[in-house]
């Protein structure tokens, strides 16, 4: 079949995710990607993204770059991270509320806050979006024009939401077996799965179904139920955020991946 007279593009997201998880042996995704890039056709092209933090890996790829998280040196990105930002506190009137001073929201008060998320967000929509669902749901209340209840980083919005559910350390406890389990495993696990899991190696005696469904309901905003009825992490970056901290960074809720 004649392929058409048109652009096909593959996108590669989190590149630095594999190179995470490389094999032993043979190439990384990186590593034939710098061995094969030369003979791909003019009409495949790719788009790949990687952390800012570890673009070392990609030196050798021959790709123009865009830098997501320089918003000095892209209008754009600024553009668009500010129509998010007006989006959410025009489409609900609990962020109006809770984000309004003395009951009211003027363009000076709306340009402050709208700078200070930009800046903390450092590009990250994924920042914004958990910021904005805690402010509309009541977990963040901008009453003083500090805004010192506001999460800092996306390190910070996980850990103010592991406290909401988990608040005492008991609570947690519950759930750890199964976050332990969820995070060594490379791929989504059903339930079953995981109970089985737990149930192996667990010399305390056999934790019952009913009480594992428990546990697990209490895991279910931060472990997904896809289609195929396995569980996976909210997003890649919660799982290695219960992992790893950056130092300096507060170690409560992290998990052992061994």
């Amino acid at each position: 079949r004649k392929i058409p007279d048109e652009d096909f593009i593959i996108l590669i997201d989190g590149l630095n995710e594999a190179e995470f998880h490389k094999p032993d042996y043979g190439d990384t995704i990186v590593s034939f990607l710098s061995k094969m890039i030369g003979k791909f056709p003019s009409w495949l092209k790719l788009v790949v993204t990687v952390r800012t933090s570890l673009q070392e890996i990609i030196k050798l790829l021959p790709f123009h770059r865009i830098f997501l998280d320089r918003l000095e040196e892209n209008e754009a990105i600024d553009q668009d991270l500010q129509a998010y930002i007006l989006h959410r506190i025009h489409s609900s009137s609990e962020i109006q509320n809770n984000i309004s001073l003395n009951g009211k929201m003027d363009n000076t008060t709306f340009g402050k806050l709208s700078s200070h998320l930009k800046t903390l967000s450092q590009g990250s929509y994924l920042y914004l979006k958990l910021t904005f669902d805690l402010i509309e749901k009541g977990y963040l209340v901008l009453k003083s024009s500090s805004y010192k209840v506001v999460p800092v980083s996306l390190s910070e919005v996980y850990l103010l939401q592991c406290n909401m559910k988990f608040p005492t350390q008991s609570s947690f406890d519950r759930v750890m077996p199964l976050l332990n389990v969820a995070v060594a495993s490379l791929h989504p696990l059903t339930d079953e799965h995981i109970f089985q899991a737990i149930n192996a190696g667990n010399i305390e005696g056999t934790l019952e179904w009913d009480d594992f469904q428990q546990r697990m309901e209490n895991l279910s905003m931060f472990l997904i139920k896809r289609r195929d009825m396995t569980r996976m992490f909210v997003h890649p970056s919660f799982r290695e955020w219960l992992i790893w901290r950056e130092e300096g960074e507060k170690t409560k809720f992290l998990c052992d991946p061994r």
